[in-house]
């Protein structure tokens, strides 16, 4: 069979050291999520080296990004009270990422942040007090989130005039 090595990063130790007799190995190393190569964080290169029995080798070269952190999420000012019925949600959120957004725990938005980083989107609102919660996730599953609490009031107020003539000389 083949001697199969796979190393991480710069490690001198293999983190895998096995003999495999088909064209076809499955094997797991761990990540090192607080890598820096090449200067960028989770960076981190695997090296695949093999050697057949007549020891011609060959090497493979992969590289991945292990991101954990959370995604850039900024909400352009939102209102605390307010009489229309719709509200416009936008900001700046990690590109690539999705955005959902709901009031009062119901969905009423979901949306890709294009390469640009911005999202624009129309939301419909309640005569309420109204619990805005804005999730960014990224293509990792790394989630941030922004609450906002507004009051909503579309019913405009009752006056009553009184007159009097007391008094009118």
């Amino acid at each position: 069979g083949s001697k199969l090595f796979i190393f991480l990063n710069d490690e001198s130790m293999a983190k895998v050291h096995t003999v495999v007799n088909t064209t076809k190995f499955n094997e797991q190393i761990a990540l090192n999520f607080g890598a820096k190569m090449d200067n960028v964080a989770g960076k981190n290169i695997i090296t695949i080296i093999a050697w057949d029995p007549n020891m011609k080798k060959d090497t493979v070269i992969l590289e991945t990004i292990v991101d954990i952190g959370k995604p850039t999420l900024q909400i352009n000012d939102l209102p605390k009270f307010t009489n229309e019925q719709q509200l416009n949600v936008s900001g700046f959120a990690e590109p690539g990422s999705t955005v959902d957004i709901e009031v009062n725990n119901q969905s009423k938005a979901h949306l890709t942040v294009g390469i640009n980083g911005t999202f624009d989107t129309m939301v419909s609102l309640a005569n309420s007090n109204q619990t805005i919660a804005i999730f960014a996730t990224d293509k990792a599953g790394n989630v941030d989130t922004f609450i906002h609490e507004i009051s909503v009031d579309k019913i405009a107020p009752k006056t009553k005039a009184i007159a009097t003539t007391d008094n009118i000389s």
